[in-house]
């Protein structure tokens, strides 16, 4: 992959006979290993140690990660809420110094990483990752509401179940009025339909 003008997609794509170009452009170290024919395990950037560590750092320069796919930052951060691991410091550093990049991804995109990182176990600590990286800032809506986000974080990680629930419990905390949470759900381009589930189980609160 070449160089990337809009931090989604490359410029032009390549095909390279080389397995370390092609594990450099990974985006995590737990991502970013090969498996010989013979089963033995190429792991050129001891993505091994951070695994058993439950470590999240960027292949190389994170700076030049994000840069290539802006997304990588919420995914790392969906990563943090569904796999219990902890953000290494470059790599978190990076995400707060890049969030704004977040702008220039599709909400459809940012959405379904968002959702899953409000399914994960450990929701509490991708929340509170979500807030110190500023990456919320850039997300339909949610602005104003660092500080709202922050307390949803404060709750305990009882699993939610569906789509559906993480959205009304977010709505729950955000203190939206009931007038708000379809334009609010609008923005997240959620379908109807799904707009209608989150508005039942909020009635239901």
């Amino acid at each position: 992959e070449s160089t990337y003008q809009d931090y989604r997609r490359p410029d032009h794509v390549e095909f390279v006979r080389s397995l370390e170009e092609d594990l450099k452009r990974r985006d995590f170290t737990i991502n970013a290993f090969a498996l010989k024919e013979d089963g033995q395990i190429i792991d050129l950037f001891d993505g091994l140690a951070d695994l058993e560590n439950h470590i999240l750092r960027a292949v190389g320069d994170p700076q030049e990660r994000f840069h290539e796919d802006a997304l990588r930052m919420m995914r790392g951060i969906r990563f943090v809420s569904q796999l219990g691991f902890k953000l290494e410091q470059e790599t978190a550093e990076a995400i707060e110094m890049n969030h704004s990049l977040l702008g220039k991804i599709s909400v459809e995109r940012i959405n379904v990483e968002f959702i899953k990182m409000l399914l994960g176990k450990e929701r509490s600590a991708g929340l509170k990752t979500y807030v110190e990286t500023k990456c919320y800032i850039y997300c339909p809506g949610l602005r104003d509401y660092g500080e709202a986000l922050l307390r949803f974080s404060d709750l305990s990680n009882k699993p939610l179940k569906s789509e559906a629930q993480a959205w009304a419990l977010l709505i729950d905390q955000l203190a939206l009025q009931e007038s708000q949470i379809r334009v609010f759900l609008k923005e997240w381009k959620c379908s109807n339909q799904m707009i209608k589930e989150v508005q039942l189980i909020v009635h239901g609160l």
